[in-house]
């Protein structure tokens, strides 16, 4: 919603002040937000703010996408929105998951999490590997006609800091996800750590995350034509005067 908002500005200053300022801005701002979400999520602590972070950088990216001004970059900007809704939303319900099971939100005190929660581990995995723009969900779809619009609209440097920038964000996200699943619980670790239960603390949470994959999937691999339809659509008209 806060993303609409920006987009309705935009659009306003393109007819008042022209393309180059508010193209200029966007890209300026969303070169920082990428640039200080990524450094903070390879060295995050607690897995809330990991999330919080990645968020931050997702809207770096739109920021950048729609700074490009180019139609194929601008349906990528609006298909991202919302298969980020999606990916982050089984995110933080696999967080949930984990913060109830482990009792803390802190990252080094999280280990072995495929072993313990055997259905919710492996999602979680899936929900981290889908908000990285891992093919084939939604978000790689939405980041590679991105990339490709800031390519065919002659953006080659801001592009390239973009796909830079995102490999980075994607090291700190799948860095801290593979300490929490893979990493075996230390011995020094406390006998409750040690001795923790494998099974779900609640199986509810397991069915919103595997429709959330399913939605990933179809917005990946083949998103319904009358949605592409209207994506397409109100990127031609955010197009306009854009160039």
């Amino acid at each position: 919603m806060s993303f609409y908002a920006i987009l309705r500005y935009y659009q306003i200053s393109v007819v008042a002040l022209g393309p180059r300022f508010p193209q200029t801005v966007l890209l300026v701002f969303g070169v920082l937000s990428l640039l200080l979400a990524a450094l903070y999520l390879l060295e995050q602590r607690d897995i809330k703010r990991l999330l919080a972070y990645s968020s931050v950088e997702h809207m770096g990216i739109l920021a950048i996408g729609v700074s490009f001004g180019a139609p194929l970059a601008l349906s990528g900007v609006l298909l991202h929105v919302l298969a980020h809704a999606a990916a982050k939303g089984n995110a933080f319900m696999g967080a949930g998951v984990l913060v109830r099971k482990f009792g803390t939100k802190e990252l080094r005190a999280m280990a072995d999490g495929i072993r313990v929660l055997p259905w919710s581990g492996p999602l979680f995995l899936i929900a981290v590997l889908a908000l990285s723009a891992m093919p084939p969900f939604g978000l790689f779809r939405s980041e590679f006609q991105i990339v490709a619009g800031g390519f065919a609209h002659a953006r080659n440097a801001a592009t390239a800091v973009l796909v830079c920038l995102v490999t980075l964000a994607f090291l700190g996200l799948t860095l801290a996800t593979t300490r929490i699943l893979f990493r075996p619980v230390p011995d020094t670790a406390e006998p409750d750590a040690q001795a923790l239960a494998r099974g779900e603390p609640s199986r509810w949470m397991v069915a919103p995350v595997v429709a959330g994959v399913l939605v990933l999937l179809i917005l990946g691999l083949a998103p319904p034509a009358d949605l592409i339809n209207l994506l397409n659509h109100a990127a031609s008209d955010l197009a306009v005067g854009a160039r």
